[in-house]
């Protein structure tokens, strides 16, 4: 059993905390927690014997912040906001501030309660819609024999809430609550259900199994995702900021704007991963054949000499590479479709598997290059030098290759070679 705390007398901390005045008295408290268990014990002295509920609501935030277990020997500050008629008529008038209300043994769930602020609310033997709790704040609520009822899946704020064996929140919002509250560390998430504006951040997902789930517009910011299989996940314009993608599986993942500032993408697979219009910064950590690709597809470069660069499995997709140099680069399994890459230099390169459709390869210089097992379905390689390319024309029917070289030496003209 904990101790219980023992006076404090406030003179000792000077003017940290002042019995007068509302705003000043809120003022102070913020810094009472610098105080050591000095701050502490005055702290749960606040919560236990101040007459304002706001005073007693702060303390009570301040004290969970700190992790301090003997905030459970406090009575929370619960509020008594009457009947359902009035919550609904306070609800109405515009207010949104709910914290500590004592709504136990209410049916609330035809009571529209969207980006209501519920934290530390006593919902004990309630029934909730989570269609009316969009966006809302449930931080630290108890649900003890709760039963939450969804038709669709909205984001509702379940970290830090308190649930019993009795408590019914169905598979996809209890799923949620174990996301938020408990360790899921190399678990299997493929059935987790969000949308866009989902508050995932500063979670430790690390080693899960989120491949093929819609992540875009998650917020995933600090979020521990080290080694975590997110192939062929949708994030686009999720934020990734400050997030650990270190030893990601990110094999065709749509990162399509989103934000990569301060990522740690340390040997990330990233076969053919969409970094079109990603956000990074100077803190963003990618090896160096990753942020090769993700220049080339939002830069390009005119000229580019890529001699010998190991391009492989990068998606190039409608990059701009005309005249670039390529030279015994390695495009195997890259993602050129519909890139410019007129002129390009492409000799001695392995394109083995790699897509080109609808490229334009005019005047592209392709000797001696690997083309087999290649989608070249649209592409296009009028003027281009195809001498001694490994490559079989009749597999191709259709090719635009006019004033082409073709592989045996021959030139192109009309529909045979000449």
């Amino acid at each position: 059993m904990l101790p219980e705390p023992n006076s404090v007398d406030p003179a000792a901390l000077g003017d940290a905390y002042h019995p007068q005045e509302l705003e000043r008295k809120l003022r102070a408290l913020e810094s009472i927690p610098s105080f050591g268990e000095k701050g502490i014990k005055l702290l749960l002295r606040i919560v236990k014997t101040d007459p304002d509920w706001k005073v007693r609501a702060r303390a009570y935030e301040l004290l969970m912040a700190q992790g301090d277990p003997r905030v459970h020997l406090v009575p929370k500050p619960l509020r008594d906001l009457g009947d359902i008629e009035n919550l609904i008529r306070l609800y109405s008038s515009g207010e949104r501030d709910f914290r500590f209300a004592d709504l136990s043994g209410m049916d609330l769930s035809k009571v529209c309660l969207e980006e209501a602020n519920l934290s530390y609310a006593c919902l004990k033997n309630t029934h909730l819609k989570a269609d009316l709790l969009k966006r809302a704040n449930l931080f630290g609520a108890d649900l003890s024999r709760a039963k939450l009822t969804a038709n669709s899946i909205y984001y509702i704020n379940l970290r830090k809430v308190i649930i019993s064996d009795s408590t019914q929140l169905g598979d996809a919002y209890t799923l949620l609550w174990q996301v938020f509250n408990t360790d899921v560390t190399g678990r299997d998430l493929t059935a987790i259900q969000v949308n866009e504006g989902f508050d995932l951040s500063g979670l430790n997902l690390s080693e899960t199994n989120l491949r093929q789930r819609r992540l875009d517009g998650v917020n995933l910011a600090g979020t521990n995702l080290r080694n975590a299989n997110l192939s062929e996940t949708w994030l686009r314009k999720a934020n990734l900021k400050d997030c650990i993608l270190s030893g990601a599986n990110l094999k065709r993942a749509n990162l399509e704007f989103a934000n990569l500032a301060g990522t740690d993408l340390t040997g990330a697979i990233l076969w053919h991963a969409n970094l079109k219009f990603a956000h990074i910064s100077s803190t963003t950590k990618l090896d160096p054949k990753w942020k090769l690709v993700w220049e080339l597809v939002n830069f390009g470069e005119m000229g580019r000499d890529l001699t010998g660069k190991d391009l492989s499995g990068a998606n190039l997709k409608s990059a701009q590479l005309k005249s670039a140099v390529l030279r015994n680069a390695n495009l195997r399994g890259a993602l050129l479709s519909g890139a410019d890459l007129t002129g390009a230099d492409l000799r001695e390169n392995n394109l083995r598997g790699a897509d080109l459709s609808h490229a334009h390869l005019v005047g592209a210089d392709l000797e001696g290059s690997v083309l087999r097992g290649a989608n070249l379905h649209g592409a296009r390689f009028d003027g281009a030098n195809l001498k001694n390319a490994d490559l079989s024309l009749e597999a191709y029917p259709g090719l635009s290759l006019k004033g082409a070289t073709l592989p045996d030496g021959s030139t192109y003209s009309g529909n045979k070679p000449s």
